[in-house]
C-alpha cells in the first residue's frame, strides 16, 4: 500500500484560484494533518494577540461603503471560520506599526495604500464612521457612503 497520499486543495478566496499539491504520511495523525492543513491556510491568515486578521487579496482591491463593508465581513468565510467582523478602531490599532510604511505590522503581505474602515461610528453623527489612514496610521471620521477597503477580524477562542 502506497504510504503518501496526494492531497490537493483548491481554495476560491478571488477569481483566482490557487492549487496546493501536499503530500502527506498517511502514517501521520490525524492532528498533524489538520496541522498541515492549517498551514496552507496560514499565508491567508495573522494572528496578532487575541484577533485573527484576513490577510488575503480578498481584502485589496474593493473599495466598499461601511455598510456594504460589514455585510463582507459577516458573510465572509475564510480558513474555515464563519465568524468574521468589521474591526473596532480600537482592534484595527493593534496592527498599526508607525515605525513603518505603511504603518501596518509586517506580518501582513495583501496591503494597499489608503484607508481601512472599522465597525466605530462616529461620535457626532450615526452617518460617519472611524477609519484607519494606511499613509499615517491615524484614524479619522468619515461618511459612510465613502468607498474604503476592509480588513476583516475574528476572535481567538
Amino acid at each position: 500500500m502506497n504510504r503518501f497520499l496526494i492531497l490537493t486543495c483548491i481554495l476560491f478566496f478571488t477569481t483566482f484560484s490557487s492549487a496546493y499539491e501536499i503530500i502527506i504520511d498517511s502514517s501521520l495523525s490525524k492532528d498533524r494533518m489538520e496541522f498541515l492543513d492549517n498551514n496552507i491556510l496560514e499565508k491567508n491568515l495573522i494572528i496578532v494577540g487575541n484577533l485573527m486578521w484576513q490577510d488575503n487579496k480578498l481584502d485589496k482591491p474593493v473599495g466598499r461603503d461601511w455598510n456594504d463593508a460589514k455585510a463582507y465581513c459577516e458573510q465572509l468565510e475564510l480558513g474555515a471560520y464563519s465568524d468574521w467582523y468589521l474591526p473596532s478602531e480600537d482592534e484595527l490599532e493593534t496592527i498599526v506599526d508607525t515605525s513603518r510604511y505603511p504603518p501596518i505590522r509586517k506580518e501582513f503581505n495583501n496591503v494597499l495604500i489608503g484607508s481601512l474602515w472599522s465597525s466605530s461610528e462616529g461620535v457626532l453623527s450615526s452617518s460617519l464612521a472611524s477609519l484607519l489612514l494606511y499613509e499615517d496610521g491615524n484614524f479619522w471620521t468619515i461618511t459612510k457612503n465613502a468607498k474604503m477597503y476592509v480588513r476583516c477580524a475574528r476572535k481567538i477562542q
